[in-house]
């Protein structure tokens, strides 16, 4: 599945960077959690 060559594959883009910007707030998410000390 090829999408027209005048045509950017828009969809493949937003999932990238849907993709890329659930997966960074993520992992911020995580370290800050795994630094600060749980009391």
């Amino acid at each position: 599945m090829c999408p027209s060559p005048n045509r950017p594959p828009l969809r493949h883009t937003t999932l990238v960077e849907s993709l890329s910007s659930a997966r960074l707030p993520t992992k911020f998410l995580k370290q800050s959690l795994l630094y600060t000390p749980r009391t």
